[in-house]
């Protein structure tokens, strides 16, 4: 039996996440992260740590600020628990799921696949584009998560919120990421999540951007359809933001397409 998510549980287990250390990451002053406006009614992208959230057009702007901080404090909680427990992709992704979960996002169905990576591909992105499309379906024609990995090509691959993406997404088993897409259905909030780990024989610097030097890696993929409970995460979305504090500034970035 599940346990019930209430307001005064999520609360708890905000109070009960320990944090690792800050590690600031810094940039000059001309390479500031971009800070998103979270207030806007048209769609919109942002990088939340080794994240890349959008927000369709019309998606309750006050939703999003609440939605960006809890997969922060989610990646956070998990990078920690695995320094102190270990544990390769599944056991992160596991605990960065309980806490979403746990803030109330509630999973409505699942998947998990393996595939071999093609060393005839040049970047990783036109792996993971047809992934997406098939997850998100009809949203797929006006998905903006999908306009920027479409665009990356034509991007600069020193902007600042890609080295976050970067930075934040090489942990010690694997390359590992995810991808986003909230939007409004019917008037209800619904989250489409897809995480992957990728493995390969020498190191990833640049994930998105990812030449394959070797005769092939491995692409692993989970991916949840969410709900949401809006009543329990406004209530935890306060202290969680508390909790962040400065992090926020080192962690969240608008993506400029």
């Amino acid at each position: 039996m599940k346990d019930i998510v209430t307001q005064d549980s999520a609360l708890a287990l905000v109070e009960s996440i320990e944090l690792p250390d800050h590690d600031t990451f810094h940039t000059s002053e001309s390479d500031a992260l971009p800070q998103p406006d979270l207030t806007q009614d048209s769609g919109q992208n942002i990088a939340v740590g080794s994240q890349i959230a959008g927000f369709g057009a019309g998606f309750d702007p006050a939703l999003r600020p609440a939605i960006a901080n809890a997969f922060l404090i989610a990646q956070l909680a998990a990078d920690g628990a695995i320094a102190n427990s270990g544990g390769g992709s599944e056991a992160w992704y596991s605990a960065y799921l309980g806490i979403l979960t746990g803030l109330g996002m509630m999973a409505e169905d699942s998947t998990v696949s393996m595939r071999e990576v093609s060393a005839t591909s040049l970047y990783l992105h036109n792996e993971i584009i047809p992934v997406l499309t098939t997850l998100l379906g009809p949203a797929a024609a006006t998905s903006t998560v999908l306009t920027v990995l479409s665009g990356l090509e034509q991007m600069d691959q020193d902007s600042p919120w890609i080295t976050l993406f970067d930075r934040s997404s090489q942990r010690a088993s694997a390359n590992q990421f995810q991808i986003s897409q909230a939007e409004m259905i019917g008037g209800v909030p619904r989250i489409t999540l897809a995480a992957f780990a990728l493995s390969a024989e020498r190191s990833v610097t640049q994930v998105l951007f990812f030449r394959y030097s070797t005769s092939q890696a491995t692409l692993k993929q989970f991916s949840k359809s969410l709900g949401l409970n809006t009543h329990v995460l406004s209530t935890a979305a306060p202290r969680i933001a508390e909790k962040l504090a400065d992090r926020t500034l080192d962690f969240i970035a608008d993506i400029q397409i």
